[in-house]
């Protein structure tokens, strides 16, 4: 039997800021993508040469370093997304590019599967043939029928039988 492996998905920074901060109004598609992807059992990625801009931006908005790399550490644990380090291979990758930052996340992720996907808000975003999606795609391919479980009687017996017993 051939083990099929998790779909592999590199957050863009904007979808970090999304979940992080409320007022840019986009948490609540941003939170339901990565709940489907994380149900779904996909493995999301975050490159660790973007958490200084990250912690930056997130910093003049908070007021407070310390808050925003907390903010970030609990939306890593929170979603298990591992942390995607840049080489020097993956920067002498790229060739051409539009945007060097994306590049360089987008060629990383290329390292770890060339069937890593990107989820991002940004249409532009340089993702070096990598294939794009956005919270739609994420809210229209992981929302299907035969993902709610069947609600197993026996064991929810089985599960509150002492508690019935007692009731008795």
């Amino acid at each position: 039997k051939r083990e099929v492996s998790p779909m592999k998905v590199l957050l863009d920074v904007n979808v970090v800021l999304d979940l992080l901060l409320y007022e840019r109004g986009f948490q609540a598609s941003a939170s339901d993508a990565l709940q489907k992807l994380t149900h779904a059992d996909c493995q999301l990625l975050f490159p660790t040469s973007s958490i200084d801009t990250l912690v930056f931006i997130l910093t003049r908005i908070l007021k407070s370093e310390k808050d925003s790399v907390s903010k970030l550490k609990n939306l890593i644990d929170r979603y298990r997304i591992h942390l995607l380090s840049s080489t020097g291979n993956d920067f002498f990758a790229i060739d051409q590019f539009s945007d060097l930052a994306d590049s360089l996340i987008s060629n990383s992720a290329k390292r770890v599967s060339s069937d890593v996907r990107v989820l991002t808000r940004d249409a532009t975003f340089d993702s070096q043939e990598l294939k794009k999606l956005t919270y739609e795609d994420v809210s229209e391919s992981f929302t299907k029928v035969e993902n709610i479980p069947l609600l197993d009687l026996s064991r929810e017996y089985h599960l509150m039988m002492e508690e019935i017993d007692h009731a008795l």
